[in-house]
């Protein structure tokens, strides 16, 4: 599902590039920012990078129920879901100069545009499509120099996304019963 978000949401944006904004010479790919400054970094040179830097479970969604029943009457026992919220960094590396920042720059602000656009996809899926919601996430600048010190380079133009909600859940029924129709109690008092 992490990877099936982030390849849609790839596509949609560089869809929005190319049909939107008449600009086919912005690539865009999915890629680890934390290479911008290895020997691995032609890869990632002049394109905009999507990197996933965190995800985190959303807990006000914890507390769903763990059966179904069935039209036959039984029970069916099922997993909670997994609802996840992922943390996207989109990153415009396009090299240094004046005019190379102006064009990490402008691309950023389409990045932003798309977003503000719309902020709500349907992501299909092979079980049918969820839902992915996105906010943009405001780091302080304590945050920022964490977090490229933790990706190992220079800050580049970026902006961070908070997408909600990839809900990742196990289709296998682990038990299937009767329903409970009847319980049956013992007392315990004292002198017995």
């Amino acid at each position: 599902m992490i990877d099936t978000s982030l390849v849609f949401i790839r596509d949609q944006l560089a869809s929005f590039f190319a049909n939107d904004l008449q600009d086919t010479t912005t690539d865009i790919e999915l890629g680890n920012i934390a290479f911008f400054e290895t020997n691995q970094s032609d890869s990632i040179e002049n394109k905009v990078i999507i990197s996933l830097v965190n995800t985190e479970e959303e807990s006000t969604l914890k507390n769903g129920k763990t059966f179904e029943r069935q039209p036959n009457g039984a029970i069916r026992h099922i997993r909670r879901p997994v609802n996840l919220n992922l943390y996207i960094l989109f990153c415009c590396n396009f090299g240094g100069g004046e005019q190379r920042y102006q064009d990490s720059l402008r691309r950023l602000s389409r990045i932003i545009l798309f977003f503000q656009l719309q902020n709500s996809y349907e992501v299909p899926d092979l079980e049918g499509a969820f839902k992915l919601n996105f906010e943009l996430y405001t780091l302080t600048f304590e945050q920022i120099n964490h977090l490229w010190g933790a990706l190992g380079g220079r800050q580049l133009p970026s902006v961070m996304y908070k997408a909600r909600l990839i809900s990742i859940r196990e289709q296998d029924v682990f038990r299937v019963g009767p329903p409970v129709e009847e319980i049956q109690g013992f007392l315990q008092g004292k002198g017995q």
